[in-house]
């Protein structure tokens, strides 16, 4: 299975079906097997990025590409692929794709689309390249339901609908943990190391459905009743996502109200409807449906929230005037921070008990955006202020007299514990310096 030359990651699922294997707990020690042919990491770093949906290669007039950690792509070929009617409206500059109830709405040089009404934010606005329209990778499977994968090995867009998934016999969650470790196996083979980073609080969920780092609810999540902001880390082990350990979070309302995504001001008691994005929601038959997105929801054995088979870590508050100390580092990466034909890159937050504070001038510009600008080991110049936090909100003040506020969570140690060896500071990670994990 998957020997000889021409067998790439992209065909590993309809194999694997063809043998009837659709379980987890099977397919992963068979995997560990496979005779996946590579192309060479140079070869590789010299071809163009190739697209494929549902294992069929995509033409574009404009080839696809990456800035900083965002991939850009060629809107019109990659909707049509998936079904979509596109259309320009030259008025407004705006790009509408259309299909089955599903609206979605992109305007030139704008960071914000519209799904079915509901405005999302994008890694990067949609820009004009050669008479022709590129939008951020990300946004496509979120706002089409579909899985995509970066094969950095091969430089390949692997892009697969549900109803492709379906028919092959896995659920989203199993098909997602297959690629990562079909990815893996790939990467070793290419004589690239293990592919492994360090890996947050661990709360993707495993082959048995719950994460191993899960800690018991002292109260059991209600569905009906969902009160409060949750978070979880996804690992983006290929690095064209977020460049490191993404961060998922979801703040339900009273009212049946959510908000997808980082509050605008800070933490959840930041939250102001008429600035922040809140939306109405509704559960049923194991779905969380908000907008035109619907995410697999669940509570586990041990009580916890479970949204898209990721353990949902409830938010604490750190209370008032937390006071920090010590050099904090966030680390990023694209394309496999590890491996020749990727770039790092590392910041730091250096918090004293004064509360004053040193960081990277560039880290100000990216701490609230997953799309990173950022070219391999620059980190920009050292800059300095003041910090102040209170709930769950960090105000940096620096000498320049510029304000910003950013979400501010204690993050779990290894003993499940909230601790401030791990930061979530906006929407990056960060380790106290000598505790790494």
């Amino acid at each position: 299975m998957m020997k000889g030359p021409g067998r790439k990651l992209r065909t590993f699922a309809r194999q694997l079906h063809e043998l009837r294997v659709l379980t987890v707990l099977l397919i992963v020690p068979l995997m560990l097997g496979l005779g996946i042919s590579v192309s060479g990491s140079a070869a590789a770093a010299a071809k163009s990025i190739v697209v494929y949906v549902n294992e069929e290669p995509i033409a574009f007039e404009v080839d696809p590409f990456m800035t900083g950690g965002t991939t850009l792509v060629q809107m019109r070929p990659l909707f049509e692929s998936l079904g979509m009617e596109v259309a320009w409206h030259p008025d407004t500059k705006q790009i509408t794709a259309e299909k089955s109830g599903t609206k979605l709405t992109l305007t030139l040089n704008k960071s914000e689309a519209s799904v079915n009404g509901t405005t999302v934010l994008l890694d990067a606005p949609a820009r004009e390249m050669k008479g022709s329209t590129l939008v951020p990778l990300r946004f496509v499977g979120e706002a089409t339901g579909s899985v995509v994968h970066w094969d950095g090995v091969n430089k390949e867009i692997l892009i697969f609908t549900e109803a492709y998934i379906t028919k092959l016999g896995f659920t989203m969650e199993d098909f997602k943990l297959l690629l990562a470790n079909a990815q893996a196996q790939l990467n070793a083979q290419a004589g690239q190391g293990n592919g492994t980073t360090n890996s947050g609080s661990g709360t993707n969920a495993g082959a048995n459905g719950d994460s191993e780092t899960e800690v018991a609810a002292k109260t059991p999540v209600n569905l009906a009743k969902l009160s409060g902001m949750y978070y979880a880390h996804e690992q983006d082990t290929l690095g064209y996502a977020c460049g490191g350990l993404c961060t998922k979070v979801f703040t339900f309302l009273p009212g049946n109200k959510v908000v997808v995504g980082f509050p605008k001001s800070g933490g959840p008691e930041t939250i102001d409807c008429k600035v922040d994005k809140c939306s109405a929601y509704t559960i049923k038959n194991g779905k969380l449906t908000v907008g035109g997105q619907s995410y697999a929801i669940r509570v586990s054995k041990k009580g916890g929230l479970y949204i898209d088979g990721n353990w949902m870590i409830p938010v604490q508050s750190v209370g008032a005037n937390l006071i920090l100390e010590g050099k904090y580092k966030h680390y990023g990466y694209q394309g496999l921070g590890a491996f020749d034909f990727s770039n790092t890159w590392e910041y730091f937050m250096h918090f004293h008990k004064d509360g004053t504070v040193s960081l990277n001038e560039a880290l100000v510009k990216t701490i609230s955006s997953e799309s990173l600008d950022q070219e391999s080991g620059a980190a920009g110049l050292e800059i300095t202020g003041t910090y102040r936090i209170t709930g769950n909100t960090m105000i940096l003040t620096l000498d320049s007299g510029e304000k910003f506020r950013y979400l501010f969570l204690k993050d779990l140690d290894d003993d499940g514990k909230a601790s401030l060896l791990y930061l979530q500071i906006g929407e990056r990670f960060f380790e106290l310096e000598g505790s790494e994990r």
